[in-house]
């Protein structure tokens, strides 16, 4: 892992991590494999600033937040067992063979906060996936079209939130 970091300073931050790694089991039948979360690698850059008021009551703030990392690993699917069942049937013996494409998200945040005397309160906006990419999580045999299809992961989620700390 080698990460690089700045520190809060002048209300920023930001932070820079990659790790690279192997996730492998070995079975039963003695052979190793990998697992399903054997994506070899990641990539995150998080990083923010607050926009203080001078008389230090409001405070806007941005702040992001990116994943790339290596796709989650998937069994096979037998298309001919497949088609002839009517159902998903995996080739077992090739467990985590295949590699989904990489995954890629960003997360986006701008907020405002309200300091009072006794309380604090803050009114945020937070665009998860903001690029609304589609993620590949899974495949499957679909039966009506007699062919593999994929799942995808959920595009662009705004979330609007109101917070009220005292």
């Amino acid at each position: 892992e080698i990460s690089l970091e700045r520190y809060l300073r002048n209300n920023f931050y930001l932070t820079l991590s990659n790790s690279f790694y192997q996730s492998k089991y070995t079975a039963l039948d003695g052979v190793e494999r990998n697992t399903r979360f054997n994506g070899n690698y990641i990539i995150t850059l998080i990083g923010g600033k607050d926009f203080v008021s001078d008389n230090k009551k409001k405070t806007f703030g941005v702040n992001i937040k990116t994943i790339y990392a290596g796709g989650l690993r998937t069994t096979p699917i037998d298309l001919a067992a497949s088609q002839d069942k009517g159902y998903t049937v995996f080739d077992e013996y090739k467990a985590y063979t295949l590699k989904n494409p990489d995954y890629f998200r960003t997360d986006l945040r701008v907020s405002m906060t309200w300091n009072k005397r006794h309380f604090t309160s803050t009114l945020s906006l937070d665009i998860q996936n903001v690029t609304n990419r589609l993620n590949v999580y899974n495949q499957y045999f679909n039966e009506d079209d007699n062919k593999i299809t994929y799942n995808y992961q959920t595009g662009l989620i705004p979330v609007l939130n109101y917070k009220i700390e005292f």
